[in-house]
């Protein structure tokens, strides 16, 4: 693509295809694989990894896929679908990722045929071992007892699976329905933020690797404002990393500033829009893709480059305008004042209770009038 060779870059050092050549291990990913390894390795029956979407869970998951030798393990990757992992459909689901048909529905056949495919498994030497990613869509309270139970499948006094679950937080608090499940979990695992070093080690290498000078594109304030944004987020920092490329080519520069990030930023809807020009400004080319763009408003371009330590702006209630040449300027209604004019009105208001003797026939005269339109 042009923008790419632009910037001297033989490869998209941003995609979101998991490419083996581009792929970075960040550390704190790296200490979650071992962490995962080590569970598996060692038998263990259940091992829990969780982080926010796009922090790099389902990297881990497909390196640890990837680690499992044939020779040893019979490993099977389940990525959970909305509706997919319904009541009665995980243990069938189980059967059918290590290479079984599934009989039906029936759960006595189904239990049969996965107990007889994990006892060959282990007669082979080797130890099954299913990764279940989306793990949070797992809610279902009997689903739940199926994983538990899959769990307590024993030959020979051996554990014939070790399962890994992979997902979002929200897998934490469905684990917290079934504490008899929560109880088993051997090694758990969580993805954080790796701080603005982390985001600079994995953007240079990216860079690094698909071609690219990383001290000619980025800069310490760029890698700065980069990581306020995306909180270091592989997923989130690569697209708003990918759209500050492509507004830098836009604007006929040579590497990614700070007006560019913030660009991206309120692009993809972290953080308040910046005004557009109302016309091309002195000296601008109209239609030309490498013409200088309008700046971004002063507040925020001012806000990326001296506060890159601050988080990202929230957005709040905007405060009201001035008024404007000429209109008065409207005083605040006081409603924990005595004399707010409201008094009298509040008085006149009957208080709520049984009607009085004689109010009744008025009452029930006054429907009467209104029900014949007099």
């Amino acid at each position: 693509m042009d923008h790419l060779a632009h910037f001297g870059l033989s490869d998209d050092p941003f995609t979101q295809h998991p490419l083996e050549r581009l792929s970075v291990e960040l550390p704190h990913q790296r200490a979650a694989l071992e962490r995962l390894h080590r569970a598996v390795a060692q038998g263990r029956s259940l091992a829990v990894l969780t982080g926010e979407q796009g922090s790099g869970k389902t990297t881990v998951a497909r390196a640890l896929l990837d680690r499992l030798e044939e020779e040893l393990y019979e490993a099977s990757l389940l990525v959970a679908m909305p509706g997919s992992l319904e009541r009665g459909a995980f243990l069938e689901r189980a059967l059918v990722q290590f290479g079984e048909q599934s009989p039906g529905r029936r759960r006595r056949e189904v239990l049969a045929r996965l107990y007889e495919r994990l006892a060959s498994i282990c007669e082979e030497g080797r130890r099954a071992v299913l990764i279940v990613d989306e793990a949070q869509l797992l809610r279902d309270p009997e689903t739940l007892e199926e994983v538990r139970g899959l769990l307590n499948f024993e030959y020979d006094d051996r554990l014939l699976v070790s399962l890994v679950l992979v997902g979002l937080p929200d897998l934490e608090e469905a684990l917290a329905r079934c504490p008899a499940l929560r109880g088993r979990i051997d090694v758990r695992a969580r993805l954080r933020d790796p701080g603005p070093e982390g985001t600079r080690l994995y953007l240079e290498e990216r860079i690094r690797r698909a071609g690219g000078d990383p001290g000619r594109l980025l800069d310490a304030g760029v890698v700065e404002c980069l990581h306020r944004w995306s909180g270091g987020r592989p997923g989130l920092l690569n697209r708003l990393a990918d759209n500050a490329l492509y507004e830098a080519w836009l604007r006929g520069k040579g590497s990614i500033d700070v007006d560019e990030v913030v660009r991206a930023a309120c692009d993809l809807g972290l953080g308040p829009a910046p005004s557009e020009p109302t016309g091309p400004a002195a000296g601008d080319t109209v239609g030309d893709p490498h013409a200088s763009e309008a700046t971004d408003t002063a507040e925020a371009t001012s806000e990326a480059r001296d506060g890159a330590d601050a988080p990202p702006p929230s957005a709040g209630t905007p405060e009201d305008p001035p008024p404007g040449p000429g209109e008065p300027e409207i005083e605040p209604l006081d409603l924990e004042s005595e004399d707010d004019g409201l008094g009298p009105l509040l008085e006149e208001v009957p208080a709520e209770g049984p009607p009085k003797e004689g109010e009744e026939e008025e009452i029930d005269t006054l429907f009467d009038r209104l029900v014949d339109g007099g």
